[in-house]
């Protein structure tokens, strides 16, 4: 879960820094995230998926305000992340596409 989680946060980090292509960085979340688990065929793949979101939301929280940030992070930005992190490790969302969804209307509301 933890590589699909840094992948994850790493584009949505670029979705949050570069507006243009953000819808463009969300959906390559979503596609491959459900590629990945499409092919998933081990026990417990639906506990993975769902760890993987809280492990999606530690690490963007790493890469914006970890011990070696990725970021010069201003106060707002680093408010937003922090919603989107705390969302994303407490969510009761279970599909990538409302969860993408959710962060792309936080990112347009400010």
């Amino acid at each position: 879960s933890f590589d699909l989680g840094f992948y994850a946060a790493d584009l949505c980090l670029k979705a949050m820094l570069n507006h243009p292509q953000k819808a463009a960085f969300l959906e390559a979340i979503n596609v491959f995230w459900m590629s990945y688990f499409r092919i998933a065929e081990y026990p417990k793949a639906a506990d993975v998926e769902r760890d993987t979101l809280s492990d999606f939301g530690i690490l963007l929280l790493a890469l914006v305000a970890g011990r070696a940030p990725v970021v010069e992070a201003d106060d707002d930005f680093r408010d937003i992340t922090y919603r989107i992190c705390q969302s994303l490790m407490f969510t009761e969302l279970e599909k990538i596409e409302d969860i993408t969804e959710f962060i792309n209307r936080t990112l347009i509301d400010g």
